[in-house]
């Protein structure tokens, strides 16, 4: 079945705007908000301590996180791609996925690297 040419549009465009309600307009949002009052009060927000202390705390975590989380995503599509068994299809269900692949990871990452590397991290 040949896909038409507007439908391939319509894919494009929905897929473009959840992107933006999603993503960009958050973001968007954020800093607007944050660049409200002047880049001078931002800049100067950026230089105290504790502003300081969140970035680098966001770093580490990232850093610890992202290796953990390469891992076990590579280990599930493997998984997923070369054995069968039950539940395979509601892992691979597009609205489900994520929900049952990239939440839970997230979450059970981070509640181990504040179980075993708290005192490091914080």
């Amino acid at each position: 079945m040949k896909t038409q040419s507007w439908q391939k549009w319509i894919l494009i465009l929905t897929a473009l705007s959840f992107f933006t309600v999603i993503l960009l307009l958050p973001l968007f949002t954020v800093f607007y908000s944050a660049l409200e009052q002047g880049i001078g009060l931002f800049l100067a927000a950026l230089k105290e301590p504790e502003a300081l202390a969140a970035i680098w705390l966001t770093i580490k975590v990232s850093l610890i996180v992202l290796p953990i989380n390469i891992f076990i995503g590579v280990v599930m599509a493997w998984a997923i791609a070369y054995f069968d068994f039950k539940g395979k299809s509601l892992l691979t269900a597009p609205p489900l996925f994520h929900f049952t692949s990239g939440c839970r990871i997230n979450v059970l990452t981070a509640v181990w690297v504040r179980w075993t590397l708290g005192s490091l991290v914080c």
